[in-house]
């Protein structure tokens, strides 16, 4: 008895379209960071300088109970003691809800991103879930789009969103509206610089993940380089006594475009051009590293 071929039918179920492919990965991998307590512990280790924030609003409209905007100028500029040091801004300025996470947080900051970031994708690779993913229909591009969203969410969560908490908490203390006539303006600025920020760390953070199977040896490569490069370059600008020497620091160049999206006045004289070129730069080698390691054929076959 012969056997005819009838061919392929195609498919009549309900599809599912790249937002929710990219989304579900999304999705998953935040509800796998807050479901670990290790995480939980390095999360509340990089809010930590938001925590301290908030004690110090509380502190400056309750204890001392000057809300005045004089007041709160003088308390962020003026005054000697060490609340100064420690910020360097008053509470109405984009400064105290941008700079700080990025200077005085630096460490905890950039050991959170090599927690959620540099292993996101070479968990995946110790597990061999890249073969599940790329012989399901999700494209390398879609995968690399959810991982990048995913590690991006948890930066703003840590960097930006317990920031927007202490303006609100610093709003509801302030005894009359000028607090937020003086302040709500700066908020967008804040918001889309620590946007970029996150997104460009996130971004060159998962990158490099995609080539290794062993999550701490991609923390330690990671964090090691970006604040290696940072002290290198904060050394040579010492001795050198040129600020173009930051540029070798990628945390650096990232916080200056930033901060120029934010408002924020950059405290040194790295210019701006030479940020952007360098940030193309950048961009564009994680760009060849991943279509390098993150191909299909590499993965599964």
């Amino acid at each position: 008895m012969g056997v005819h071929d009838l061919g392929f039918r195609s498919y009549e179920g309900e599809r599912c379209g790249t937002l929710s492919r990219v989304g579900a990965i999304i999705a998953s991998d935040v509800r796998s960071f807050f479901k670990s307590w290790k995480f939980l512990i390095y999360f509340a280790f990089s809010v930590s300088p938001a925590i301290f924030q908030l004690v110090i609003v509380y502190v400056w409209f309750i204890v001392f109970g000057q809300g005045q905007q004089m007041g709160m100028r003088r308390f962020g500029r003026e005054s000697g003691g060490i609340l100064v040091r420690f910020f360097g801004a008053s509470v109405t300025d984009a400064a105290f809800y941008y700079a700080v996470p990025l200077t005085l947080g630096i460490f905890l900051a950039i050991i959170f991103s090599g927690v959620v970031g540099a292993t996101i994708v070479a968990r995946d690779r110790k597990s061999n879930a890249l073969e599940i993913y790329f012989t399901r229909g999700i494209r390398p591009r879609h995968y690399f789009m959810g991982k990048w969203g995913a590690c991006s969410f948890m930066l703003l969560a840590s960097l930006l969103l317990p920031y927007l908490v202490v303006w609100l908490w610093a709003w509801t203390l302030s005894p009359d509206a000028s607090f937020l006539q003086d302040t709500w303006r700066m908020l967008p600025g804040v918001v889309l610089g620590q946007l970029f920020f996150c997104g460009s760390l996130g971004f060159l953070a998962v990158a490099l993940s995609v080539s290794s199977d062993s999550p701490p040896f991609v923390v330690i490569r990671w964090c090691g380089a970006l604040f290696g490069l940072h002290m290198v370059a904060r050394l040579f600008v010492r001795v050198l006594d040129n600020d173009a020497w930051l540029l070798l620091s990628p945390w650096s160049v990232l916080y200056r475009i930033g901060g120029e999206i934010a408002g924020v006045d950059p405290g040194n004289e790295l210019r701006l051009g030479s940020c952007l070129i360098v940030y193309a730069v950048w961009m564009t080698l994680a760009g060849l590293w991943l279509r390098r390691f993150l191909r299909p054929v590499e993965v599964v076959g």
